[in-house]
């Protein structure tokens, strides 16, 4: 569990809030914080298995993705959640 912004440490004035699960249709809870400084968004709870929330099928593993794929999904990200 995190007690501050993984991404830029801040620890004051983050909000947080519930999220549920709605794909696989658990409805379970998770806790999240919006870091006010850096506006990323990161769970709080601290979770052992993340096994049970995907299909034994599903992966996300980049390195057999094309080289232009991987690039332009790793700019995605840094703009969503860094550039804030």
């Amino acid at each position: 569990m995190f007690t501050h912004c993984p991404g830029c440490l801040n620890k004051e004035n983050n909000t947080p809030f519930v999220v549920r699960e709605m794909i696989f249709g658990t409805r379970e809870e998770f806790r999240y914080e919006r870091c006010s400084k850096c506006g990323s968004c990161y769970l709080i709870d601290n979770i052992n298995n993340f096994s049970k929330f995907y299909p034994s099928g599903y992966h996300t593993d980049f390195r057999e993705e094309p080289f232009l794929k991987r690039w332009l999904w790793k700019q995605i990200y840094y703009v969503n959640f860094f550039k804030k």
